[in-house]
C-alpha cells in the first residue's frame, strides 16, 4: 500500500498532531515512512502547502523541502476515464445551478482541475493502482465548500479509489493510539 497525502491531511498533521505528541515519534515516523516511499508526497501537494497556513507544513517537516521526497506528477497524462468523470460525475451541478455558474466558468475550472493538488493526486492514484494507493486527506464528503468541483473523498468513489482520513490511516496502518 502507498498513502498519498493531500495538502489538508498534512496541516492537519502538523498543525494539531506533531506538536501534541512530546516524544517526537511521529514525525519521526512520517520522515521514515517518506523515506521508503511508503507515504508519498506529490509536487502538486508540496507546491500547494508551501503557501498554507503560514508554512505551518514546511516548518514542521522541513526534510520535504528536499526533492527527492516530492513525486513527480505533471509527466502524468489524465486517462480517459479521469476526462469522462470530469465532465460529469466531478461536477457539483447543485451548486452551478444554485450560483448560476456560466458554462464558461464551468469549463475554465475544468482544465484547470487537473493540474491542481486535488485532481493530481487522483491522477497519480489512477497511475499506481497495482502499488494499491489510499489517499489520505481530511476533507469529508459534505458538499458544503460552493466549489464547482466535488470533495476528494467522493472523486474517489467515482473513480474507485480508496481514502481515508489522517487518524484512520494512523490507526490502520500503524496501530497508532490516538489519546486526547
Amino acid at each position: 500500500m502507498k498513502a498519498i497525502f493531500d495538502t489538508s491531511s498534512l496541516h492537519a498533521l502538523c498543525k494539531y498532531y506533531i506538536p501534541l505528541d512530546k516524544s517526537g515519534n511521529l514525525k519521526k515516523l512520517i520522515e521514515l515512512e517518506i523515506a521508503a516511499g511508503n507515504i508519498i508526497i506529490i509536487d502538486a501537494v508540496f507546491n500547494e502547502a508551501r503557501g498554507l497556513g503560514g508554512g505551518v507544513i514546511i516548518n514542521t517537516l522541513t526534510f520535504i523541502t528536499t526533492k527527492k521526497y516530492h513525486t513527480r506528477t505533471d509527466n502524468i497524462a489524465p486517462t480517459p476515464d479521469f476526462f469522462t468523470h470530469l465532465n460529469g460525475a466531478f461536477i457539483n451541478q447543485k451548486v452551478v445551478t444554485d450560483r448560476k455558474i456560466t458554462p464558461t466558468e464551468v469549463q475554465q475550472t475544468k482544465n484547470k482541475y487537473p493540474n491542481l493538488a486535488d485532481g493530481r493526486l487522483l491522477i497519480f492514484c489512477q497511475s499506481i493502482l497495482s502499488d494499491n494507493p489510499i489517499i489520505v486527506t481530511e476533507e469529508s464528503r459534505l458538499l458544503n465548500d460552493g466549489k464547482i468541483i466535488k470533495k476528494i473523498p467522493i472523486n474517489c468513489d467515482v473513480l474507485g479509489l480508496k481514502c481515508c482520513t489522517l487518524p484512520e490511516f494512523l490507526v490502520n496502518s500503524y496501530n497508532a493510539k490516538i489519546v486526547i
